[in-house]
């Protein structure tokens, strides 16, 4: 009988000892997948070989898919998180990882455990290891699918200086240099303020459904992101964390989420 028991509890120790050599392989193979740096001439590469924009090459660049690049800031998450806190995001980062350019929607991410810390290191470490976008619904995607969302320009006018070549994510008053047309641009923010003057407290799909044929639902995005950060529009919240930002949003928190003027407004700024 003491026998068969030593063997029962031995087969545990090694079935358990197995799972977590699992682990411990699933966490490697998930840093290794965004490279290791070994050097300048890794930088400049995605995790597929293809052209990549890096904070090496290009060192003014905002969006970066290097893979030398992001294996330094996922190792820099790695080192300033506990144990506990490093599983969690590593287990998060495996199945980002694995949405691959499709990415994964916000209700899921938001329902992720330690959700707002594994985000908030994510997108605010530079380079970002992941990104916000989606034409349909928000989704956070991994920042190796980068060039799945973002397209390359040329910083100069004749778009041959290569170290100027730069991924931006395309807006309609981005030119071809990457530069922002401040005629578009504030023909954009007339256009979301002056639905908010004949439709007070509207919500975004609504915006989203009027401005169709002209703004797509990244486009809006980005004009209401950037009025609420300087206090010309303000939420009406229902029911949500009102710390998540614009373009981060539930499905449900969108369309319960409203928008109205401010009294910061001043005409003269969109002339």
């Amino acid at each position: 009988m003491l026998e068969v028991e030593v063997a029962v509890l031995f087969d545990n120790v090694e079935a358990a000892d197995e799972e977590e050599f699992s682990a411990e392989e699933n966490d490697s193979a998930l840093i290794a997948s965004f490279g290791e740096s070994q050097g300048e001439g890794d930088h400049g590469l995605s995790a597929t070989g293809e052209a990549a924009s890096c904070c090496v090459v290009q060192p003014t660049a905002r969006h970066v898919n290097c893979k030398a690049c992001l294996a330094l800031s996922l190792k820099l998450v790695a080192e300033s998180l506990n144990d506990e806190l490093l599983q969690v995001f590593l287990d998060f980062m495996r199945e980002l990882e694995e949405s691959k350019g499709d990415g994964l929607k916000a209700e899921l991410v938001w329902g992720y455990p330690n959700a707002y810390t594994v985000v908030r290191t994510l997108t605010s470490i530079y380079p970002p290891l992941a990104f916000w976008s989606g034409y349909s619904s928000c989704r956070l995607i991994s920042a190796n699918y980068l060039n799945d969302y973002a397209v390359w320009v040329f910083g100069d006018t004749n778009g041959t200086d290569q170290s100027t070549r730069h991924l931006v994510m395309p807006r309609r008053w981005i030119d071809m240099n990457g530069k922002t047309d401040e005629s578009i641009w504030k023909a954009a923010q007339r256009a979301i303020i002056g639905q908010l003057i004949t439709h007070p407290v509207i919500n975004y799909l609504h915006l989203i459904e009027i401005l169709h044929k002209v703004y797509d639902r990244l486009d809006v995005l980005s004009v209401l992101r950037h009025l609420e950060e300087q206090k010309i529009l303000k939420r009406v919240c229902m029911d949500y964390n009102i710390e998540r930002k614009v373009g981060e949003m539930t499905a449900h928190e969108e369309e319960h989420t409203k928008w109205e003027l401010s009294e910061r407004l001043d005409w003269q700024e969109f002339i």
